[in-house]
């Protein structure tokens, strides 16, 4: 009799894979869908960055130095668009700021 107890708990056990012994996990709440919000995006972040100009051929110290002036802004009108851009990446994927 003895015999048929402990067969019938292990077919018992191996039915339920072994799942007697294992914790229960608390239940996870659901996740909320998402709402959808409106997003307002600057048209100037959707514009390419302006490619740099070429250094004229007879480089003078004058023409040289108007060329870095330009590029210096033409960096400074890249980098804020670049820095809209990833807010904007940030806001569409509910980031926080780190």
């Amino acid at each position: 009799m003895k015999k048929h107890i402990l067969i019938s708990f292990c077919l018992f056990a191996m039915l339920t894979g072994c799942g007697i012994f294992s914790k229960n996990s608390p239940e996870q709440p659901p996740i909320p869908a998402a709402t959808p919000q409106r997003v307002v995006v600057d048209p100037k972040s959707l514009q390419p960055c302006t490619p740099m100009p070429a250094l004229q051929t007879p480089a003078t110290y004058e023409t040289i130095a108007q060329h870095y002036i330009t590029i210096i802004g033409l960096y400074g009108d890249c980098a804020i668009k670049q820095s809209s851009s990833i807010e904007l990446i940030r806001k569409l994927s509910n980031l926080d700021k780190p």
